[in-house]
């Protein structure tokens, strides 16, 4: 949660396809007000996991986007300073 696979954890076949250097499925979720893993990044993500990928892997990284979640809104207890000066805004509790 927050989170993604990061870049270092994939390549692209001579295909074109992108191939995850992991073997655990893996289920990302972002939060569209998140400012730490910003949506782009989810966004660059989702390309490469769900749309890109091989066909053997098709289902194995899925990712689910939440509307106005921040990247606090993972979180239990007061956010670090860091998170409280670049993270956004948000409604949700």
């Amino acid at each position: 949660m927050g989170s993604n696979i990061v870049r270092k954890n994939r390549s692209i076949n001579k295909d074109g396809t992108t191939h995850i250097n992991l073997t655990t499925p893996t289920l990302t979720i972002g939060g569209t007000r998140d400012g730490i893993v910003r949506i782009t990044r989810i966004a660059e993500s989702y390309y490469h996991q769900v749309e890109n990928i091989e066909a053997s892997a098709k289902g194995k990284f899925p990712i689910v986007l939440l509307k106005n979640a921040a990247h606090h809104s993972f979180m239990n207890g007061t956010p670090s300073k860091g998170i409280q000066s670049n993270d956004l805004s948000t409604t949700l509790s």
